[in-house]
């Protein structure tokens, strides 16, 4: 049995827990983990890092981890100025590159 996790809106450091709470489910369920970001106007440097480091455990525990989203790029803006990070995630996992 898999998991399907559809996030939307902005997921940011505010929700971080409830995130990591999903994350932490469904790695512990054993099943396929499927994460769709179709429909999240916006994201942050700790939601991209909850991913990041659930998609590392799932790989160490065997466990398919797949992250989804069509044709769209998610910008991380710098609150310190200057600098973003540009995400695209892709199906096969999460490519992210620095943008000056």
């Amino acid at each position: 049995m898999g998991n399907l996790l559809a996030l939307e809106g902005t997921i940011d450091i505010g929700c971080a827990a409830e995130l990591k709470a999903v994350l932490l489910r469904a790695l512990g369920s054993g099943g396929e983990i499927r994460v769709m970001l179709g429909e999240v106007a916006y994201m942050d440097v700790t939601a991209a890092q909850l991913l990041w480091a659930a998609e590392l455990q799932a790989r160490r525990s065997g466990v398919v981890f797949q992250i989804s989203v069509l044709c769209r790029s998610l910008f991380l803006p710098s609150h310190r100025g200057g600098l973003s990070i540009a995400c695209c995630f892709i199906e096969r996992g999460i490519g992210m590159r620095v943008q000056g």
